[in-house]
């Protein structure tokens, strides 16, 4: 399972192709136990608190290293989640994170 932990505004602008959100991942929470669950954010501090939660609560959780931007700077797909078209762009906070390609 890849889980997306970053705000809505940021998930609207691009997430990793087949990866699901927080609140997708609450739902379907119990069905999800026995799986491996990658954490991303930007670029991996807020998703390796999430996957620490995780594993405090008994999942295989890790942490994608580098985050989304590490993902985009591998040329690895990135998807618009309005469409479904693969984009480039990365909901970033600021020009010194704009580190994708």
């Amino acid at each position: 399972v890849v889980l997306d932990v970053r705000k809505p505004e940021e998930v609207q602008v691009s997430m990793i192709p087949g990866s699901i959100t927080v609140d997708e991942f609450e739902k379907q929470k119990g069905e999800l136990k026995n799986k491996t669950v990658v954490c991303y954010c930007t670029v991996g501090y807020r998703s390796s608190a999430h996957a620490a939660k995780l594993k405090a609560q008994g999942y295989d959780a890790k942490n994608l290293e580098g985050g989304i931007v590490r993902w985009a700077q591998k040329r690895y797909p990135l998807i618009a989640r309005s469409s479904g078209e693969e984009t480039k762009r990365i909901h970033v906070y600021g020009k010194d994170w704009a580190l994708q390609p």
